[in-house]
This record gives structure tokens, C-alpha cells and sequence, in this order.
């Protein structure tokens, strides 16, 4: 399978659990590449749906995911398709959390940069502020600067917040301490 055909799969009608199939096909004709590829396009269904796809295969088996750690993080950086974001932070939070691969200042800094943006914007939608918030939770320690921001940031978040928020919230404030 090449990328052309995941794409076309990735086209068709959205049921029930397809992204389990879609990540087993990711995992089965090493597509993660191509999976990326398409999760980046600007436009269409597709990079949503490859990212949910990749998401998938991700918590499946992240271990064959190691040589593409390094550009996920990065990626995450340069997203611009909300949905997208949702399923990158996610991805991203684990490979920080789980410290699978080194990861130098800079894009470590860029990263809390994206993160910080992503969690005030207040026209995203609640799943990319929380996993920015979790990300900006296991970074503070690393780039100092976001820890005088977040209290800043946690304060805004708390203005009407939805009861996804509060329970973010809750969770980053724990991990802090």
C-alpha cells in the first residue's frame, strides 16, 4: 500500500471504528510517514483523519514510531489544522512525558511557545488547550520561563470554564506541585 491509497481509504465514509483499522493498516504497510504527510495537508478530511489515525497506532505500538519522535515534536510546532492539533498534542505529551527521545532547548522552547498560544486561544476548542496544558505541566521544569506564565494562563482558563477545563486544570495543578 502507498500513500495515494491511504489517502483514498482515508477518503471514504467516516463509521464506527475505522481509525482502528486505519491505524492497523499504518502499522502493517509502514505508513507512518505517509500518514504524517497527510495529517500535515491544509485542507480536506484527510489530515484529520490521519492523525486520529496515527493516534491510534501510536498507543498500539509506539515503539515503531521512534524514528519519527523527533519530527512530531517539531511538526506540532507548524500545525494549523485544529483538529490535527488535538491528536498531535496528545501524541506529543506522551514522547515529553514518557522522555522518549532527547529533546533539545530549542524545540523544546518552541514547543512551549505553541503550547502557551494554544491554550488561551479562545477559539480553540477545549481538547487542544487541555493537551496543551498538559504539556506546558511537564515542561515547566525544563523551560523556566513557562512557570511564571502558567499561573497567568491557568487564571485565564478558569473564567467560565467548561467542566473539561476545570478537570484539566485540577490535573496540571497536581502535576506541578
Amino acid at each position: 500500500m502507498n500513500k495515494t491509497e491511504f489517502y483514498d481509504i482515508l477518503s471514504t465514509r467516516f463509521y464506527g471504528n475505522c481509525n482502528h483499522e486505519w491505524a492497523e493498516l499504518i502499522l502493517k504497510h509502514d505508513l507512518i510517514a505517509e500518514a504524517i504527510d497527510i495529517a500535515l495537508l491544509k485542507t480536506g478530511v484527510q489530515p484529520f483523519r490521519a492523525a486520529y489515525s496515527l493516534e491510534t497506532a501510536f498507543f498500539k505500538d509506539s515503539s515503531v514510531f521512534a524514528p519519527y519522535y523527533t519530527r512530531f515534536l517539531k511538526d506540532y510546532t507548524t500545525i494549523s489544522n485544529e483538529s490535527v492539533m488535538r491528536h498531535y498534542g496528545k501524541i506529543v505529551y506522551h514522547i515529553i512525558d514518557r522522555e522518549l527521545c532527547v529533546i533539545d532547548n530549542a524545540l523544546l522552547d518552541k514547543i512551549a511557545v505553541i503550547s502557551c498560544g494554544r491554550a488561551v486561544e479562545s477559539d480553540y476548542k477545549i481538547a487542544v488547550k487541555v493537551w496543551a496544558m498538559y504539556i506546558l505541566s511537564i515542561i515547566h521544569n525544563k523551560i523556566p520561563w513557562t512557570a511564571e506564565y502558567l499561573p497567568d494562563i491557568i487564571e485565564t482558563l478558569n473564567t467560565n470554564p467548561s467542566p473539561g477545563i476545570i478537570s484539566c486544570l485540577k490535573k496540571v495543578r497536581n502535576k506541578m506541585k
